[in-house]
């Protein structure tokens, strides 16, 4: 066998097992997520409210960049088959990462804001 042989081997079985795996792990933390940040006594906070849209973003994307991937494994690929899907795809996977970056930049911004500026030594690292 030779090592681009083993090499394919190795794709179609990360694929085949250990994306779901993650996409699993993660669509049931974003769940969480949305879950927790939905309720009314958290949308007071605006890190809870980015929190949440950070979420929002990561279901999305994660679902459009992983499950064509899997499911393209076994049978024909409809990204590749369809121009309109593929670049509906690319839009989606790139708004969803560039959203989710930029929130979580701000979330990231506004604690270590709060840290900064707390009298309380208990949220300064």
């Amino acid at each position: 066998m030779s090592i681009v042989t083993t090499l394919i081997l190795v794709q179609q079985n990360i694929t085949r097992y250990i994306l779901p795996t993650m996409l699993a792990l993660g669509n049931l933390g974003n769940f969480i997520t949305i879950g927790m940040f939905s309720q009314k006594k958290y949308q007071t906070n605006s890190c809870s409210i980015y929190l949440l849209a950070v979420s929002l973003f990561s279901f999305i994307g994660v679902n459009w960049a992983i499950v064509p991937l899997v499911y393209a494994l076994d049978h024909p690929d409809p990204v590749s088959s369809s121009l309109i899907l593929c670049r509906i795809r690319g839009y989606i996977i790139h708004t969803c990462s560039m959203g989710d970056r930029s929130l979580r930049r701000t979330t990231l911004r506004r604690v270590h804001f709060v840290a900064i500026i707390s009298s309380h030594d208990h949220f300064v690292a």
